[in-house]
């Protein structure tokens, strides 16, 4: 049985391989996946991921999926600092850049 291994790297990358996988993703995405040297694995983003699982179980693969998909919420920078104007800008002193640009 054919087999397609995914591993989900963070939200923008994922990472698969397995036998003939190449030409499933280039039936299903339109165009061929980019190769990582590092790893040795296909790599695709995560919104053409759904469309390759369905072609690969259609065909008869057997899906293995590890690694948490990333939140995309955790991937916003946290602010816990609040802002604090500059020091020496008052609403009454004059901006001392105005009318430079």
């Amino acid at each position: 049985m054919k087999r397609l291994e995914i591993v989900h790297i963070n939200q923008n990358c994922v990472e698969f391989g397995g036998y003939s996988v190449r030409e499933l993703h280039t039936q299903s995405a339109g165009r061929p996946p980019v190769w990582n040297t590092r790893t040795r694995r296909w790599v695709t983003s995560p919104r053409r991921l759904d469309d390759l699982v369905a072609l690969a179980e259609r065909r008869g693969y057997a899906v293995e999926i590890t690694g948490a998909p990333a939140s995309r919420s955790s991937s916003a920078p946290r602010v816990d600092v609040a802002f604090n104007p500059p020091v020496g800008l008052n609403d009454d002193q004059p901006d001392p850049g105005r009318g430079l640009w």
